[in-house]
């Protein structure tokens, strides 16, 4: 995706109701990504991988480069796609979404997406998901993701962008955990229970700007982290397992690029 089809996907997941049919009284003509999205897959029940990724990383032409000195905005998917029926701005056949199947995508990789739960769905057989944000997805969006991994329990390999590995909300009954542990439960916790196939896991945050493109190296898990291996006993073989253990502000993350390049 460049600039202008990123913002237009995005405008017409934020339009209210009243705001496209005023869209719709000046031209006629526009339909919904999502419904031009559920069209074409509803046609390659073959499909084997499904990628909507930004078109550069970085750069003036970069969809991220106006988020560049904060967290980037995602896009919900979930809500867009399962109304993707008929009505104005949408394609005049009906779709229903819900029998869609899609049991030879292994792969899906989304940049600036989340509620994702609709797509991951149609997939029962995924393999493979890279979700990116520029510098994060928010707690809420982390959440989301949790309770859709459950759609996905032949996952062999999950990238997630999560701000932070501790989210508040969780609830360790339902995601099967320990509800007497004195730690409260984490990404890393959830993940554990619920992937039991996992091999490749990378929860590390990137930055992506006008003219740099800084990704965060690999972190070392802290003592209290380390702890949480144990919770992905269940998972075989996992390698390699990256993650970070701490957030540092945009200005900091400039700062260090900045010495690294001085230093060389």
């Amino acid at each position: 995706m460049d600039v202008e089809f990123y913002d237009a996907w995005q405008s017409w997941a934020f339009m209210t109701s009243l705001q496209r049919t005023e869209l719709l009284s000046q031209n006629p003509t526009p339909i919904s990504p999502y419904a031009l999205l559920a069209s074409v897959i509803s046609h390659t029940h073959a499909l084997e991988a499904l990628r909507i990724r930004i078109a550069e990383s970085n750069g003036p032409r970069s969809a991220w480069s106006k988020f560049a000195r904060f967290r980037a905005i995602a896009t919900p998917f979930g809500v867009g796609f399962e109304n993707s029926g008929p009505g104005p701005g949408l394609l005049p056949v009906e779709l229903n979404i819900e029998d869609i199947r899609l049991p030879k995508l292994k792969r899906i990789e989304l940049d600036g997406f989340d509620d994702i739960e609709p797509l991951l769905a149609l997939a029962p057989n995924l393999e493979v998901l890279r979700m990116s944000l520029s510098a994060g997805f928010p707690q809420s969006s982390s959440l989301d993701l949790i309770e859709a991994l459950t759609r996905t329990p032949k996952l062999r390999e999950l990238m997630f962008t999560p701000e932070a590995l501790h989210v508040p909300g969780i609830d360790p009954v339902a995601a099967g955990l320990d509800p007497t542990s004195p730690r409260p439960p984490n990404i890393i916790d959830v993940i554990g229970g619920r992937l039991p196939n996992l091999e490749a896991l990378d929860l590390r945050a990137y930055w992506h700007g006008d003219d740099f493109h800084f990704v965060q190296s690999l972190e070392y898990l802290s003592h209290e982290v380390s702890n949480n291996r144990n919770s992905l006993g269940t998972i075989f073989d996992l390698s390699p397992f990256h993650t970070r253990v701490c957030w540092l502000p945009y200005g900091v993350f400039q700062m260090c690029t900045l010495l690294h390049c001085l230093l060389q």
